[in-house]
């Protein structure tokens, strides 16, 4: 069953910045780019950690008015505000930067994205080389895709695919990627396992099972 690709879905080719590139530098960058984040590289062009638009913006939040704040902050605060008053984007990135396989699939990466609290993973090939960026705005472009595209994927793929089932024998209906199908299948084991396939079909928001089946287990 063919599965989007963190490849199908990413910016590349990517907009990158040394680490020894100014605050203003790349601000003009991700505006100039209209981008989140920015990798940033070392001298020999690995990936060294990520500036994003919440990196930069502490910043301006972080940088007291007075000195009393700094004076009275918890550590945590201090090394916060001492990180914001830096001009360097090596002071200011986010490190260790969280990256993602070209050959991840969304779910992967979404997952990768949850966990780690980000909004953007850089994106690596199998030799570790920088190849692109993903987006949480990238992960949902399969959710853009019409009724009857993913109509025709969960007949062709689950029905006659994996289930080798005639077309006739199990309906698909398809709404705002609400999948709902019914009619009958072979065993009830099979009930469950079409829920399944039909999930991973790119653009499923839910899957309403009405199936019924001809045997059913002991």
């Amino acid at each position: 069953m063919a599965t989007t690709k963190v490849r199908d879905v990413m910016t590349a080719p990517v907009v990158t910045i040394n680490e020894d590139a100014t605050y203003k530098q790349a601000v003009e960058l991700l505006l100039g780019n209209r981008i989140g984040a920015i990798p940033v590289l070392d001298e020999q062009r690995h990936l060294a950690g990520i500036a994003s638009e919440s990196d930069l913006l502490a910043k301006v939040a972080l940088v007291p008015d007075t000195l009393e704040p700094r004076l009275f902050a918890r550590h945590r605060q201090r090394q916060a505000m001492i990180k914001a008053a830096s001009d360097r984007v090596t002071s200011l990135m986010s490190t260790p930067v969280l990256t993602v396989s070209s050959d991840a699939s969304l779910v992967q990466a979404a997952r990768l994205m949850h966990d780690g609290a980000v909004n953007h993973l850089p994106v690596v090939n199998e030799t570790g080389a920088l190849v692109g960026i993903v987006s949480r705005g990238d992960l949902l472009q399969d959710f853009l895709r019409s009724d009857a595209e993913i109509r025709g994927d969960v007949v062709r793929e689950v029905v006659r695919g994996a289930l080798a089932s005639d077309p006739t024998e199990i309906y698909v209906e398809v709404d705002d990627g609400i999948v709902t199908l019914s009619g009958q299948v072979e065993h009830d084991a099979m009930i469950p396992l079409v829920t399944q396939l039909t999930r991973a079909v790119n653009g499923v928001v839910d899957v309403v099972n009405k199936l019924t089946a001809r045997r059913v287990s002991a």
